[in-house]
């Protein structure tokens, strides 16, 4: 059975609704502030599973392994590094991000940064990912960036579209097909099928 995890939004609907006692399954792991919170407040805990239901009158520390809460906020060594190198590498990212946007705002902004499609905000960087992707039609861009599904339905954007399109294959913007045009869809009441 997968771990069940309490938070602190969980503690605090329970004090809302004027709760003294919760009742969680023995293998419920509790998240720090979630326990503060209990602790704070005198919540008691009820752990039910395998065995006898147990009931807590003090609330039982995540930190600690006691006789009476097995399971509850402990992880294995395997688990707790997984979340470690996670954590790292969301840093890391996070200081990678913050370099190429310090650098970005150093020079300005560049031409990738052009917003192309107005109604769902694509830039011309977005266009030019997909395209190196190996897209090659402007239905292929319409079905990954949205580019051409908004409001205008492709009115403004579907020539630049194009022209990006055919700059990034190396062609001529006349020899692309243009994208599919599809009436727009409108919910109807049954009432207007019926012949009555």
């Amino acid at each position: 059975m997968a771990p069940v995890f309490i938070f602190i939004e969980d503690i605090q609907k329970a004090l809302d609704s004027d709760k003294k006692e919760i009742m969680i399954p023995r293998e419920t792991r509790i998240s720090a502030a979630a326990f503060d919170l209990i602790k704070g407040n005198d919540i008691r805990i009820r752990f039910v599973g395998d065995q006898k239901d147990d009931a807590l009158k003090a609330p039982v520390d995540p930190t600690q392994e006691t006789q009476a809460s097995p399971a509850v906020g402990r992880i294995s060594d395997g688990e707790l590094e997984k979340v470690v190198d996670l954590v790292i590498s969301r840093i890391k990212g996070a200081k990678s991000q913050e370099s190429s946007e310090t650098v970005k705002k150093e020079n300005g902004p560049t031409d990738d940064d052009l917003v192309i499609c107005r109604c769902e905000e694509i830039t011309k960087g977005e266009i030019k990912e997909v395209i190196k992707n190996g897209i090659k039609t402007p239905n292929g861009i319409k079905r990954i960036t949205r580019a051409g599904m908004g409001l205008c339905q492709g009115q403004t954007c579907q020539r630049l579209v194009t022209q990006i399109l055919a700059t990034g294959l190396g062609i001529n913007p006349t020899e692309i097909k243009p994208t599919t045009g599809r009436a727009p869809v409108r919910p109807v009441s049954f009432s207007a099928f019926s012949t009555g």
